[in-house]
């Protein structure tokens, strides 16, 4: 199985009823990516619990090639 896919961000957005959160993330070396403000499903929308707008978090992206699902939202 590939290593985990891990980010840092800011939380910019967070709709629990749809099942996204919107993060100012930093770059993601692991799959290339820039820092940018993006949107992402959570592939389950209770990871979302405890996290608001503003809070600093650490998150991991389903795989490579499923970069919009989230699987797991920490506060740092």
């Amino acid at each position: 199985a590939a290593a985990a896919i891990e980010g840092v961000g800011v939380v910019t957005a967070i709709d629990p009823a749809a099942g996204t959160i919107s993060l100012d993330h930093q770059a993601i070396a692991a799959i290339n990516w820039p820092a940018m403000n993006m949107q992402f499903s959570a592939e389950d929308p209770a990871i979302l619990e405890g996290v608001a707008v503003g809070d600093r978090v650490r998150f991991e992206l389903k795989s490579a090639t499923e970069t919009t699902i989230v699987t797991a939202v920490s506060k740092e």
